[in-house]
């Protein structure tokens, strides 16, 4: 390796060049401005030769070249179209706007520590870093895979959540979900049983929108979460292999399924729950037809600002309080509640793993494990006085 000036007859301008060979032996030249430029570059890339790491930049590819072709690994890899929706916003508002025009292979850690920084100083939360920090460690896999980089510096740089960052997941409490169900009775008995499944088996929207009655066994109580419907209504499997479980249904739901069963026909699709042409349901359809008003009804809101469709200004109105999702995490304490283990929870709610579970209700059990203590204490000094 070796560092030398260059100048050029006509404008007389400088350059420093290092010259050397990569780890394949191959001759390898790059210009810089400025000697001291040059230098540090040089340790840099020398160290990287040694290790075998070194990508040259006519070889490399920037962040937005790589961004493309993970996503089309993930077209190809059948991958639902709103995932992939959601993966191409991160890159397009979160990831090319700060380092697409860079070169993969030119990035290390402290650029990547800088890019959360940059993201967080442009008013992205902290969450919102951690979810592009994932996408972008898969494009970098992808890059690696391409010969575009030796190594992936974004999994060697990690961006940790502080505890207080952790908040709690919303949820309605008992006396919601009772003056849920009342009003449901009351005003809108067709969702009944939507209601019971909802809150009882905490299913995601999808997967209540893509049952069918033939994973629902009304004789065992049973229902099979092995069908999910998308945005779209396009039908398919469980987003992961955890996704695909058995979950027990209380007495008081399989007689609302039944009961739904015996007014229903059964479409194409043979889905519990369909529209009129016995296609999917669509979330929002539901959400503006039935659970946001539900919860209006039945006081459970709260006074927000709204833009008026006349005026053109904001005025106060009452909105719902809680999406369909805060069933989910509803039903998920009862079983916490009702001392089901942590193992048994990450099961019933088709986790990818047991961290997921404890990231998410992990106060709940030290609660539970609390209160029990709590009550032990208060017995054996009830036995001992």
């Amino acid at each position: 390796m070796s560092i030398r000036k260059r100048c050029t007859k006509k404008t007389a301008r400088v350059a420093w060049q290092v010259d050397y060979r990569d780890q394949n032996g191959d001759r390898r030249h790059k210009q810089f401005s400025t000697k001291r430029e040059a230098e540090a570059w040089y340790v840099s890339v020398r160290h990287d030769v040694a290790d075998g790491t070194h990508v040259p930049a006519g070889q490399s590819r920037s962040v937005r070249h790589a961004s493309d072709a993970w996503l089309r690994s993930c077209e190809r890899n059948g991958l639902e179209r709103s995932t992939i929706d959601s993966y191409r916003q991160h890159i397009d508002l979160h990831i090319c706007p700060f380092i697409g025009e860079r070169l993969a292979s030119e990035l290390d850690s402290s650029d990547v520590t800088q890019f959360y920084n940059t993201l967080l100083d442009n008013g992205r939360s902290r969450d919102m870093v951690r979810r592009v920090k994932i996408d972008l460690g898969a494009i970098f896999d992808c890059a690696k895979l391409n010969k575009w980089i030796a190594k992936n510096v974004i999994k060697e740089t990690p961006f940790r959540l502080s505890k207080r960052d952790n908040n709690r997941p919303e949820m309605p409490t008992v006396e919601d979900v009772s003056a849920m169900v009342a009003k449901t009775k009351e005003q809108w008995s067709d969702w009944l049983a939507f209601l019971y499944v909802a809150v009882f088996c905490g299913l995601r929207s999808s997967e209540i929108r893509g049952l069918t009655w033939a994973n629902v066994d009304l004789r065992t109580g049973l229902v099979t979460v092995g069908k999910r419907a998308d945005r779209w209504g396009k039908m398919g499997p469980p987003k992961s292999k955890a996704g695909t479980r058995d979950i027990p249904l209380p007495p008081i739901a399989v007689q609302s399924l039944k009961e739904r069963k015996l007014r229903s026909s059964s479409g194409l699709n043979d889905l519990v729950f369909s529209t009129e042409k016995g296609t999917p349901i669509n979330h929002s359809n539901i959400m503006t037809r039935y659970f946001k008003p539900l919860q209006i009804e039945a006081g459970i809101f709260e006074i927000r600002l709204v833009q008026s469709q006349r005026l053109s200004r904001r005025k106060p109105a009452k909105c719902a309080k809680f999406g369909l999702h805060a069933l989910r995490h509803f039903c998920a304490s009862i079983w916490i509640e009702g001392d089901y283990s942590a193992k048994k929870v990450q099961r019933l709610m088709g986790h990818a793993s047991i961290q997921q579970t404890f990231d998410t209700y992990g106060y709940l059990f030290e609660r539970r494990d609390h209160d029990r203590e709590t009550l032990l204490e208060i017995q054996n000094r009830v036995l001992l006085a």
